[in-house]
């Protein structure tokens, strides 16, 4: 079976990035389809012989970096971009999706499985809050018009490409919900792979302690435990 993996963008490593590692490792001759590369930081998961990027790639001027909100400047060209690559060659299409990547056209020759990360978190659920951040300083009131626009563009260009995949996997079971609510799809549930020493069993007289570095005599009994990349959007 000739099977090719597509994934929205390589340019850093987080989440998404470690659950297509795994897919690549699953599928070591699939080559991976992404709208823009970044060599340096993920050459070493995924070398440069197995990846193919878009159009976009060469006159990209951000390509190598993580955009944050300045690559919302760029979102009008990357649907266009997904739909204009050919899988005629293949048998089955994974697609690793957190905006673009589900839009992919398969013309109903090669199968397409969609491992959703979320919909577009900015085009539905947290939509205000990406304008609200847009918006501020001096071009601030113009950035937040061209971006509510581009935004109401490509809320309907998502809602149509939802029903293109023949199957969806959500990545947990929030995921589902937020599939089921803005694209009226039904999905399953497979949970994203974690390094096993998370789950290291502990004695059974352990107590957990975390120190206060304010004041090392204390200790912090009732916490949360946030284990992310520490990038601005998620408020952390």
């Amino acid at each position: 079976m000739r099977v090719a993996i597509v994934h929205e963008l390589l340019t850093m490593r987080g989440g998404a990035e470690r659950v297509l590692r795994v897919l690549a490792d699953m599928f070591p001759d699939a080559p991976i389809y992404t709208l823009l590369y970044n060599e340096k930081k993920l050459g070493t998961w995924f070398p440069r012989e197995r990846v193919r990027t878009s159009r976009l790639q060469p006159h990209f001027p951000l390509s190598t970096f993580h955009f944050s909100l300045n690559h919302h400047l760029y979102l009008r060209r990357f649907p266009a971009a997904v739909e204009s690559w050919d899988f005629s060659e293949f048998d089955l299409i994974l697609s690793s999706s957190s905006a673009f990547t589900h839009g992919i056209i398969a013309n109903g020759k090669p199968k397409h499985l969609c491992y959703v990360q979320s919909p577009a978190r900015y085009l539905w659920d947290r939509t205000h809050g990406v304008l609200e951040r847009a918006g501020k300083g001096i071009l601030g009131p113009l950035r937040r018009r061209y971006l509510s626009r581009t935004f109401h563009k490509l809320r309907i260009w998502d809602s149509e490409a939802a029903d293109r995949p023949d199957g969806l996997i959500a990545a947990s079971k929030e995921v589902q919900r937020r599939i089921e609510l803005y694209w009226r799809r039904e999905s399953a549930v497979i949970h994203p792979p974690i390094d096993d020493f998370w789950f290291t069993p502990l004695a059974p007289n352990y107590e957990l302690r975390i120190t206060n570095f304010r004041n090392p005599q204390s200790a912090i009994r009732n916490y949360y435990l946030i284990v992310s990349q520490l990038a601005s959007y998620k408020r952390i």
